[in-house]
C-alpha cells in the first residue's frame, strides 16, 4: 500500500464511501470518492484530468437558442424583471436565514434549474379527444412521419452505475457511481419506435444513460450549503466525475464509429450557497479539461441574468446540436450491425472481428480543442 494511504482515512470520508472500501481492501485496493481525500490526486490526476480555473465573471454564452425548435420547452428559464427580483431576493433570505441544502435544492428547482414537461408523443390518452386528420393509428401509436417531441429529462439523486475509465496503477478505484444531485438528459424519445425497441433489446446499453427514459446527458448540477458542513471541492470534484463518465460513454461510440472526439463535451453547473460555477468539459491531447466559464452570486440581478443566459444556451445546445450528433452516432452504429458491416480499422482496412481497440493517440498532439468541427460549432466561443 502507498505510503500516504493515512490521507485516506475512515474518518475524512462519506458513510457511503466507507461501505464500499470494505469491498476493495481485502483486495488491496483503496476506494476513494468524490468526498474523500485524496480524491483528486488518486484519481483524477491519473486520469489526466486538468483543471483550468480562470473564470472570467461576464463571459456571454453563443445565442443558439433562437435558431433551435426549443422556445417552448420547460427547461428554458424565462422569468420577467420583477420575478428576478424577487428570485435574488430569496437567495439574500436563504443565506441569511442559514437554510440547509434541502432549502436550496428546493429554490433552485422553482426558481433556475427547471424540469422540462414529459411529454408522451407516441401514445395518446384515452380521455383525449383526437380529431380525424391527427396523425394516429387505431393502436394510438404515432405514425412515422410524426416529428418527435425532443425533451429534457431531469433525474435527481440518479446512480447510473456506468462503467467509467480505469484508474492507472492499480492501488486506488473508483467505482463511477457519482449519486449527482441532478442530471439533465435527451429523452429517449428522439428515437423513433423501432429505434427505442432497438435499443432495449441490446445487450449492452453503455450509452443509454437509463434504460427506457434518456439517452446522452449533457448537463450535471450539484448543490452545496457552507452552513451545514457541504464543501465546494465535493461539489466540484462529483460534476467533475460525471462529466469525465459521460464523456468516456460518448468517446468509445466514437471509437467504435472511427469519427473524431473533439465536439464531444459535458457541462457542469456548481452551485454553493448563493454562489455558481459554470464548466465545460471536454478532451484535449490525450486527457479532459474542465474550463471554467463563468461564476457569479445569485443574490445580485445581474449575475442572475447571466446564469440564465448560460443555463438556456446550454440546453439549447444540449437538445439541439448535441442530440442530432449523438442520435446520428446511435442510428449508424445500429444500422451498421444490423448489416453486420466490417469496423473500419484505423489503416482503412475493414476487419470483420468488428469494431477495433482503442486507437493509441487517438488524441494526437496539435488537436485542439478549441478547433471542434460539425454539429456542435455553433456553440463555440465567440
Amino acid at each position: 500500500m502507498p505510503s500516504d494511504i493515512s490521507s485516506v482515512t475512515p474518518s475524512a470520508v462519506s458513510t457511503h464511501s466507507s461501505k464500499k472500501r470494505k469491498k476493495y481492501e481485502d483486495l488491496g485496493i483503496t476506494f476513494v470518492g468524490p468526498k474523500d481525500v485524496g480524491f483528486k490526486d488518486h484519481i483524477l490526476e491519473p486520469l489526466r484530468v486538468t483543471w483550468a480555473k480562470s473564470a472570467p465573471t461576464n463571459s456571454k454564452p453563443p445565442n443558439i437558442l433562437s435558431s433551435q425548435p426549443l422556445l417552448q420547452s420547460g427547461v428554458i428559464i424565462r422569468w420577467k424583471d420583477y420575478e428576478l427580483k424577487r428570485i435574488a431576493k430569496e437567495f439574500r433570505e436563504y443565506k441569511a436565514r442559514q437554510y440547509d441544502e434541502h432549502a436550496l435544492s428546493t429554490l433552485c428547482f422553482d426558481s433556475i434549474v427547471l424540469r422540462d414537461r414529459w411529454i408522451e408523443n407516441d401514445l395518446v390518452d384515452e380521455n383525449d379527444l383526437v380529431d380525424e386528420d391527427d396523425p394516429v393509428d387505431e393502436v394510438g401509436l404515432v405514425k412515422e412521419d410524426q416529428e418527435p417531441i425532443l425533451t429534457s429529462v431531469r433525474r435527481d439523486k440518479w446512480k447510473p452505475h456506468k462503467q467509467g475509465p480505469t484508474i492507472p496503477g492499480g492501488i486506488y478505484t473508483y467505482d463511477w457511481d457519482i449519486e449527482p444531485d441532478t442530471t439533465y438528459a435527451v429523452s429517449i424519445r428522439m428515437f423513433d419506435i423501432e429505434r427505442r425497441r432497438q435499443l432495449n433489446l441490446e445487450n449492452s446499453q453503455r450509452w443509454l444513460a437509463e434504460k427506457d427514459v434518456a439517452v446522452c446527458p449533457y448537463l450535471t448540477v450539484e448543490y452545496k450549503c457552507l452552513d451545514k458542513g457541504g464543501k465546494e471541492s465535493h461539489a466540484a470534484y462529483q460534476t467533475v466525475a460525471a462529466s469525465v463518465l459521460w464523456l468516456y460513454q460518448r468517446k468509445q461510440i466514437r471509437n467504435d464509429l472511427d469519427l473524431p472526439l473533439n465536439e464531444l463535451r459535458h457541462y457542469l453547473i456548481t452551485l454553493v450557497d448563493s454562489f455558481y460555477v459554470i464548466s465545460e468539459a471536454r478532451f484535449v491531447p490525450n486527457s479532459y479539461v474542465v474550463r471554467e466559464r463563468v461564476t457569479g452570486d445569485l443574490r445580485r440581478i445581474d449575475d442572475l441574468k447571466l446564469y440564465i443566459e448560460w443555463s438556456n444556451a446550454i440546453h439549447a445546445w444540449g437538445l439541439g446540436p448535441n442530440a442530432s450528433s449523438f442520435k446520428k452516432d446511435i442510428e449508424t452504429l445500429l444500422e451498421r450491425k444490423r448489416s453486420q458491416k466490417p469496423f473500419p480499422t484505423p489503416s482503412g482496412t475493414l476487419s470483420p472481428m468488428g469494431p477495433p481497440p482503442q486507437r493509441p493517440g487517438e488524441l494526437q498532439q496539435g488537436a485542439c480543442h478549441d478547433r471542434a468541427q460539425g454539429s456542435s460549432e455553433e456553440f463555440r466561443e465567440t
